[in-house]
C-alpha cells in the first residue's frame, strides 16, 4: 500500500502538467487538500519542494501553505485548523477530502484569451 498517496498523485499532476503545456494550457494552481497542513509540507518539504504558511482561514475550518514555481504556478496546501469546529468541518464543501487526506482536489489553469475560449465553448 502507498504510504503517501497525495505525494503519488502530485507525481501524477506534474506529468499532466507537462502534457498541458503542449496544448498551451497553463496551470494556475492546484489545491491539495489533508487534515494535517503541517504534515503535507513536510511530505513536500522530503522530496525537495519548500512551502511557506499562509496561516489560518476566517472561516474558522481552515488554514493553508503555498508552494510557488518559477512560472507562476502554486501547490495550495490546504489542512484543517486544529481547533476547527467540527460542524464547520462536516459543512465544508471540502469537508470529506480534508478529512479523508485527498491529495489533489482542485485546480485551475489560465487562459491567454477568455473571450475566445468562451467562444469556442459555446
Amino acid at each position: 500500500m502507498d504510504a503517501n498517496p497525495p505525494l503519488r498523485c502530485l507525481a501524477i499532476l506534474a506529468v499532466f502538467a507537462a502534457a498541458l503545456s503542449a496544448a498551451d494550457i497553463q496551470i494556475d494552481h492546484v489545491t491539495v487538500a489533508g487534515s494535517d497542513v503541517k504534515k503535507l509540507q513536510a511530505g513536500l518539504s522530503a522530496v525537495g519542494i519548500p512551502s511557506v504558511y499562509g496561516g489560518a482561514h476566517t472561516n474558522g475550518t481552515t488554514e493553508m501553505a503555498l508552494s510557488s514555481f518559477p512560472d507562476g504556478s502554486y501547490l495550495e496546501l490546504m489542512g484543517l485548523q486544529a481547533k476547527g469546529d467540527a460542524r464547520l468541518v462536516d459543512e465544508h464543501v471540502w469537508g470529506k477530502f480534508l478529512k479523508g487526506n485527498a491529495g489533489p482536489c482542485a485546480w485551475a489553469v489560465r487562459e491567454k484569451d477568455m473571450a475566445a475560449e468562451v467562444k469556442r465553448l459555446q
